[in-house]
């Protein structure tokens, strides 16, 4: 028996209905589970430091910051991300 190779996706986005919206549809995928999630760029970076995640998808446009700023971020603290 195979055991399926699950990809870790963590999102990031300040409306909760787009999160909920995104993991339905990775939760779908065989290969694919949501790890975390966070509405703020200081979150996601703490919690994608302690979740390590294979995977970020990020709005660009969040509250009080700039999804751009945090995916910069990630690039220098976690370069493992994609």
């Amino acid at each position: 028996m195979q055991t399926t190779v699950k990809h870790k996706i963590f999102l990031v986005d300040d409306h909760p209905l787009v999160r909920e919206w995104l993991a339905n549809l990775i939760h779908q995928q065989p290969d694919l589970v949501v790890c975390g999630e966070a509405e703020t760029a200081p979150a996601a970076l703490e919690a994608i430091g302690l979740k390590k995640p294979d995977v970020a998808i990020v709005d660009l446009s969040l509250k009080k910051s700039s999804g751009l700023e945090l995916i910069k971020s990630l690039l220098e603290c976690h370069p493992q991300v994609l």
